[in-house]
């Protein structure tokens, strides 16, 4: 876990930690300086504290966290490992972040390993003595009560590779591939986008790309997969679906699903005169695309749920009526089925 550096308590700290709650006299809410902080709050722009830590207190216990990045050599440094965020806020000027401060805990150890390389000058020196102080007070006292909860366990749960369905959010950044068997057991793969929301109540719903064919092109598609809660601890890779690095064959399952997707992409963008296949095993007859996706122009907004009840309500009947009927000669046909071989062609 990352420690608060020793200068911490100088009189002159460069982090500001600010208690926000109702004050039982105005009725209002205010901000008053934590009891190890200095009495006096500066007024208007700040430019003797690197970032402020403000801890909102609710009578119901749903404290939070949010943080303001006073120091431009800070925000800099910040921008030039998560500028790749999806939500963009960092290549703009400085602004405020809120907890769970996901950007950060999706890139913690980046950060970390950033506050030690060696400094360009004497103001990279600075921000990367500021980057420290920040990842420090985060990880001793963030505002936010699940966030804190979760530093407590971070290190031992990576150890052994467990997680809690609260903190489920955490091994998820966007980019990261997932491995899963959603599909006839098959194996697949996922590319994160998002999260609906970081401290999932009953289900953690995973935003996702894949990618499929359409009949004319391959397009971007995006769908939902769901975690179902589950209570205590759980190693990561019980998960329906989790990352794909974590799994010893990781390699073996790439380069056997890349070899499947350039298959499935010869067959898709085969010519008129060379459609004709040889081929034996089941097929689902009248669909296309991927079960549960509805195709729409890479429209972002679309995120159905990720169901396969269809096709294999489908595949079950034409088993049945395969065992039925006994099994013929395969011959040559030109059929449509639908393959969900397309990861990482």
């Amino acid at each position: 876990m990352t420690k608060l550096p020793a200068d911490e308590t100088n009189s002159t700290p460069r982090a500001r930690i600010l208690i926000n709650m109702i004050d039982t006299t105005s009725g209002e809410r205010k901000d008053r300086p934590a009891s190890d902080q200095l009495p006096t709050i500066p007024q208007g722009t700040d430019t003797s504290h690197a970032f402020t830590l403000r801890k909102n207190v609710y009578e119901n216990d749903s404290n939070d966290g949010e943080i303001e990045i006073h120091s431009q050599g800070l925000w800099n440094l910040l921008k030039e490992h998560l500028s790749h965020h999806p939500n963009h806020i960092f290549p703009a000027s400085p602004i405020t972040l809120y907890s769970p401060y996901e950007a950060l805990i999706f890139e913690w150890e980046r950060l970390e390993q950033a506050t030690k390389e060696k400094p360009r000058d004497e103001i990279d020196k600075q921000a990367r003595s500021d980057l420290e102080l920040l990842l420090g007070t985060i990880a001793s006292g963030s505002g936010d009560l699940k966030l804190d909860k979760y530093f407590k366990t971070r290190e031992s749960n990576k150890e052994q590779k467990s997680i809690t369905f609260e903190t489920l959010w955490t091994i998820f950044p966007p980019g990261e591939l997932i491995y899963g068997k959603p599909f006839q057991g098959d194996d697949q793969v996922f590319i994160v986008q998002d999260i609906l929301r970081p401290w999932p109540n009953n289900s953690l719903r995973l935003l996702c790309w894949t990618y499929d064919w359409n009949g004319e092109k391959f397009k971007r598609l995006s769908l939902s997969l769901i975690i179902d809660r589950f209570d205590g601890h759980k190693p990561i890779k019980s998960l329906p679906y989790y990352p794909l690095e974590l799994n010893e064959c990781h390699e073996a399952i790439k380069k056997c699903l890349i070899d499947r997707g350039r298959s499935f992409r010869d067959f898709c963008t085969a010519k008129q005169g060379a459609r004709m296949f040889e081929y034996s095993g089941d097929i689902i007859f009248d669909k296309k695309g991927f079960s549960g996706v509805h195709i729409n122009d890479d429209n972002d907004d679309a995120i159905p749920p990720s169901n396969f009840d269809s096709e294999m309500e489908l595949l079950n009947r034409l088993r049945m009526s395969h065992t039925a009927s006994g099994s013929a000669a395969t011959k040559s046909s030109n059929v449509s089925c639908i393959m969900h071989y397309i990861w990482l062609i």
